[in-house]
């Protein structure tokens, strides 16, 4: 193909072979191109994408829980013997840390016992401290508030908290309170005074339940009548713009 002023056009052998002095100098044939590249975009990913999924350590410490693979103590409460792992019982719990690190006959042994505890409320303790979670709490909820408390589990404790304020009614409203002041349950403690102090108002409580609850609590008997007597400062800031208008 050869070029002219703005137009090409194309040459035969038979005319190359032809004209040879002119196309074929030296025997050499001689190709002239005009190339013009064209950039093209090309597309990258800006991040490398993988699938990984959420809570991955609560996962892995679940199966470490329930295939006790490189457990190196056991615990026995009752009948029942629990194996777990030193290094997570000290991470998770300040009690059970200072049982295993300092100068202790449990830091010592292989094998420990736990007193004042039922099995099947240590086997809920031992599940959150691997899990961060427990199956079954509503049904025990009450009882493992009180050995959240003793092992320093605070997360466990307000959880079980939680799910008692959610029990609460005028059956178990006295109940409730006593429990939440023993193991120092603040959250619970108010919530249940609160509940009780609307309902001595309303005069839903019985009288009877109160007399036989002030005989054994004063204490908190009289931190019910405090609060049914004096309004809060909200209430009597309330109370004065209501007068005042």
């Amino acid at each position: 193909m050869e070029r002219g002023e703005g137009m090409y056009f194309s040459l035969s052998k038979k005319i190359l072979l032809a004209s040879a002095d002119k196309y074929l100098p030296d025997n050499t044939l001689t190709v002239c191109l005009d190339l013009t590249v064209y950039n093209t975009s090309i597309t990258t990913p800006t991040k490398l994408s993988f699938n990984v999924p959420k809570h991955q350590m609560a996962h892995d410490y679940t199966e470490l829980y329930n295939s006790k693979i490189g457990s190196d103590i056991i615990i026995n409460v009752g009948d029942t013997n629990f194996k777990a792992h030193r290094s997570i019982l000290i991470a998770r719990s300040p009690v059970l840390s200072a049982m295993f690190s300092h100068d202790m006959i449990e830091k010592k042994e292989s094998k420990i016992s736990i007193p004042d505890i039922t099995p099947r409320v240590f086997e809920k303790v031992l599940e959150y401290i691997y899990t961060d979670k427990v199956t079954g709490l509503d049904e025990i909820a009450d009882d493992l508030l009180e050995a959240a408390d003793k092992y320093q589990l605070q997360s466990l404790k307000n959880i079980c908290q939680k799910s008692l304020s959610e029990t609460l009614d005028l059956e178990n409203a006295f109940e409730l309170m006593i429990l939440a002041d023993r193991h120092s349950a603040e959250p619970l403690l108010e919530f249940t005074t609160d509940f009780l102090v609307k309902n001595i108002k309303k005069n839903h409580i019985d009288i009877q339940n109160f007399e036989n609850f002030e005989k054994l609590h004063s204490s908190l008997a009289l931190k019910l009548l405090k609060k049914c007597s004096f309004p809060k400062k909200e209430d009597e800031a309330s109370v004065t713009d209501a007068t005042s208008k």
